[in-house]
């Protein structure tokens, strides 16, 4: 009750995706009204979850997507990597196609948008990997095989915090 009388809206078991990531956005482009690019990036601390394993292994031989000029576009996998400054350390990150590639447009108006995320050198080998062998993962006996790799491996990232790292190019 204290919540809804605050004008807060609590929403319990969404994860960390979409609903931070999209307030954020809305954020600078309200601080930034020109913007025309924006960038997200994030990295984390731990163990991928079950659903983000479980979404890279279905996606696995889909490549990635970022928003240009309003409209969704196919891009090989892994297509960009750059330095990103998450304020106590600088990491390269690497574009994937994160649901903000969708929902941050409608969010923002801003037309072109790219989502980037942290993973250690082996993880971007396997994603620039999957641009030749993706269409063999992708096919049944692979998502199929319990014991796939793909679904068994977790890597661990140092700390113990998340971090967010947003910046808009206009």
């Amino acid at each position: 009750m204290q919540a809804k009388e605050a004008g807060i809206m609590l929403m319990p078991g969404v994860g960390f995706d979409v609903v931070p990531s999209d307030c954020l956005a809305r954020h600078l482009k309200d601080r930034l009204p020109s913007a025309r690019h924006l960038s997200l990036a994030s990295y984390g601390i731990g163990k991928l979850s079950h659903g983000t394993q479980a979404t890279m292994t279905m996606n696995v031989g889909n490549g990635g997507a970022i928003r240009k000029d309003g409209k969704i576009t196919k891009v090989p996998a892994a297509c960009k990597t750059r330095e990103i400054d998450f304020g106590e350390v600088t990491k390269t990150g690497v574009t994937i196609p994160w649901g903000d590639v969708a929902t941050a447009f409608y969010s923002t108006g801003i037309p072109n948008i790219e989502v980037y995320t942290v993973v250690p050198k082996s993880g971007l080998k396997m994603m620039k990997l999957s641009r030749y062998l993706g269409w063999l993962l992708a096919t049944k006996p692979f998502q199929d095989y319990p014991g796939t790799i793909w679904r068994n491996r977790r890597y661990s990232r140092r700390g113990g915090e998340c971090s967010m790292s947003p910046w808009l190019d206009t």
